[in-house]
Formats: C-alpha cells, sequence, structure tokens
C-alpha cells in the first residue's frame, strides 16, 4: 500500500498553489511561483478596447435607424444629360440657321433671342451640370461653353443691352459690327476645332455634328467679314445638316438601352 506524506501539503492558499504548481511543472526548479496575472487589469484593458468599436457601431445603428437597407446598399444613378443638351443644341441651331437662309423671306433673326436663353442657353447649361455629376468631362465642357455662347448672342441681340446700338449710334462705327462679330465668331470656330478633335474617341455621330458646326462658324465668320449674302445662305445650309446631325445624336442616346 503506497504511503503519502501529509505533512508536505499545507493547509494554507500559498502553500498549496506552489505545491500544485511544482507537480505539474516539469521543470520546478526553474520557478518559485507561478506567474501573477493581474485579472482586473486585464479585464479593464479588454473594456477599453472594445469601447470605441461599440460606440461606432451604436452610431451606425442610430444613424442608420430610418434608412431603408435598400437606399444605404445601392449607390445613387443619375439620368443621361445628353439627349437633353444635344436636343437643345439642336433645335436652336436649326432655327437660327433657317433664318440665315431666308427661310420664308426671314432677315432679322431676332425671334431666335427667347430660344437662344431658355433652351440653347439655360437647357445646354443644364446638361453640362448633369455631365459634371456624371464625371463626363468632355460633355460637361462643351455643353456649358455653348450654353453660354447662345446666351451671349441673345444678349447681343437683346435691344436693352445696347450693344448693336453702341455701333448703330454713329454711321461711321458701322463696320466695326460686323467686324467685331467676324472676329467672336472665328473664337467660336477655334473653340469647335478643338472640341472636335476630343470626339475621336466618341461617336461617329458626335465627331460629325462638331465637324459641320466648326465649319459653319467659319463660313459665318467669313460673311461677316465679307458682307456677302451668298457666304450667309451656305453658311445657314451646313448649320442646317449640323442640326440634323445633333438632332440624330440625341435620338440615339434617347432610344438606345446602354444610354439610358
Amino acid at each position: 500500500m503506497p504511503m503519502y506524506n501529509f505533512n508536505t501539503f499545507s493547509n494554507s492558499t500559498e502553500d498549496m498553489e506552489k505545491n500544485q504548481y511544482e507537480l505539474s511543472d516539469p521543470h520546478p526548479d526553474l520557478h518559485l511561483y507561478p506567474p501573477v496575472i493581474d485579472t482586473q487589469a486585464t479585464y479593464d484593458y479588454i473594456e477599453d478596447i472594445k469601447k470605441p468599436q461599440n460606440q461606432t457601431q451604436t452610431q451606425h445603428r442610430q444613424s442608420s435607424a430610418f434608412v431603408p437597407v435598400n437606399a444605404v446598399s445601392q449607390p445613387m444613378v443619375f439620368a443621361n444629360p445628353g439627349p437633353l443638351g444635344l436636343m437643345a443644341f439642336a433645335s436652336t441651331t436649326l432655327i437660327l440657321s433657317l433664318y440665315n437662309v431666308g427661310a420664308r423671306g426671314i432677315t432679322i433673326p431676332n425671334v431666335v433671342v427667347g430660344q437662344a436663353i431658355a433652351v440653347g442657353g439655360l437647357g445646354q447649361i443644364l446638361a453640362g451640370i448633369g455631365d459634371f455629376f456624371v464625371g463626363n468631362t468632355f460633355g460637361a465642357t462643351a455643353f456649358t461653353l455653348f450654353g453660354g455662347f447662345w446666351l451671349s448672342y441673345a444678349c447681343i441681340l437683346l435691344p436693352t443691352t445696347g450693344i448693336i446700338d453702341a455701333y448703330t449710334a454713329n454711321p461711321d462705327d458701322a463696320a466695326q459690327l460686323a467686324n467685331g462679330l467676324g472676329i467672336w465668331l472665328m473664337v467660336w470656330f477655334v473653340i469647335t476645332f478643338i472640341l472636335w478633335l476630343g470626339t475621336f474617341r466618341t461617336t461617329l455621330a458626335k465627331s460629325a455634328v462638331f465637324f459641320f458646326l466648326f465649319i459653319t462658324f467659319a463660313m459665318l465668320s467669313a460673311a461677316n467679314f465679307t458682307g456677302r449674302v451668298g457666304v450667309l445662305r451656305a453658311a445657314g445650309s451646313v448649320g442646317i445638316i449640323t442640326a440634323l446631325t445633333a438632332f440624330y445624336a440625341a435620338a440615339v442616346e434617347l432610344y438606345l438601352p446602354h444610354y439610358t
């Protein structure tokens, strides 16, 4: 019968922990006591780590408590502003080009002022702002620029601005009006040519619109410099082609599913 030495065990807590450690430790000669762990400090440290995360989760739950799940998970989708800008440009260009070819005997283009402000101007500027939101740099630049073009053209024709009166008040200054308009249109020829170079990475329809447009500006500028009605009629004819091409480009983006 094995004999046990009960004297090796003490009733004190310290002796009991020491004896238990010596029995379980394969190298009792290297240790006198087991490592002491401060359980309260460990618990406080874990709670400090969890606290910011719990606060973030609570704030997230509070902020999204009244938001539908689909509204949070689905990204915002913007409409394609291209058809609006192209339709606004095409309609205004067609009206003015018909005036330039002398349709129905019209020689005074002031009726286009309302169209140039409300549709050609504001419509294209809205389309340009929409392209800024969808990340289309070319569309945002082109639509905003030509929206400004139509607004500036309307300002020239409006009597309240006094732009035309400044040249017609003195007969000697009347020739400066045509030259001033010629320079103004020549600048827009340069702008349109630069934009046309950027259409090579877009559709053929858009490239055709800017191709015919910069030709129209060049011919309108020449008509003002030379004063020849035949050049103005030719510019109006090319402007009609430009407008019809823009209508086609707008219809493509309006009807095809991958554009809308």
